[in-house]
């Protein structure tokens, strides 16, 4: 039985202290995360983070540890290998992640996501997710995703793209889904992107980067401030 994690708020969080990992983050991965870096200014947009109310909020800038969400699930017994061990499913908000891209793919049909694995390549065993956009260039491997994909297509296209040390979800509006995919695409939707989601806490949650001026309200997050006793003077500014 999943235990259910407390009520998820959003934080914003320091530019000075957020953008290097970011910035290290993307760098590590493919075309699209090129793309993004070339065409975004994330000085224009500010940096959040989601995380349950129980968690360590004064972790909050150690965004390569874990630990910031308690792990309260339980201890089940798996076979791995042909190896009994014991195995606790780890406490992330990726669900909660799951329901706000989808919200945002409603919110306008113009509005797209595109996913970059850095994992698979065009070849590799179970890379076509139905109802998905595959899209390839060279050997690497992207997901193009609209209002009319599956939640549970976006799911697992979620679930398949996200590695701890570089996840890229990427979210535009005001762009048609092309019926032919050009590298230029690429380019249209970084310029086209409001929001750039990346994993941190090693995979317990993520940092988005909002595009300053968005007008999307989200009900499923709710802002709130870090507390200031929870992070330095210098952090906080």
């Amino acid at each position: 039985m999943e235990i259910a994690m407390d009520k998820v708020k959003q934080y914003k969080i320091n530019f000075k202290s957020t953008y290097p990992y970011f910035i290290a983050h993307i760098n590590c991965g493919n075309f699209l995360s090129k793309e993004i870096l070339q065409h975004l200014d994330f000085s224009k947009g500010n940096f959040y983070t989601i995380l349950p109310t129980n968690a360590s909020i004064q972790k909050i800038t150690l965004f390569e540890e874990g630990g910031i969400i308690p792990q309260s699930k339980p201890l089940e017994q798996k076979e791995f290998y042909g190896k009994k061990c014991l195995y606790q499913e780890k406490s992330t908000t990726k669900k909660e992640l799951e329901g706000f891209i989808t919200y945002y793919l409603h919110a306008n049909s113009l509005n797209l996501a595109m996913l970059e694995d850095v994992v698979r390549e065009p070849t590799s065993p179970n890379v076509n997710i139905e109802d998905v956009r595959l899209i390839t260039r060279d050997m690497e491997v992207f997901y193009l995703i609209n209002h009319q994909t599956p939640a549970s297509s976006l799911g697992l296209a979620l679930a398949r793209s996200k590695h701890v040390w570089h996840t890229l979800y990427v979210l535009a509006g005001g762009l048609n889904t092309p019926d032919v995919f050009k590298e230029e695409d690429f380019m249209l939707i970084s310029k086209a992107a409001t929001h750039v989601i990346i994993s941190a806490y090693d995979g317990e949650s993520y940092i988005i980067w909002e595009k300053a001026g968005q007008s999307l309200e989200y009900p499923g997050f709710e802002l709130t401030d870090v507390p200031k006793d929870s992070v330095s003077t210098e952090e906080s500014e």
